[in-house]
């Protein structure tokens, strides 16, 4: 795993946001894969939350 992974969260009116990027060279499976270097993995996640 990458020690470049960005994560990023902000709460607005209830909902939790959280989006994550991984550099896809720090990858295992696709980090032999020169031509996807300058890439990111980008994950993101919403959560509502019930106060």
């Amino acid at each position: 795993m990458t020690t470049r992974a960005q994560v990023t969260t902000t709460v607005n009116s209830g909902v939790i946001n959280t989006k994550a990027l991984v550099p896809v060279e720090g990858l295992v499976a696709v980090g032999m894969f020169n031509f996807l270097n300058g890439y990111n993995i980008a994950v993101q996640s919403n959560h509502y939350v019930e106060w």
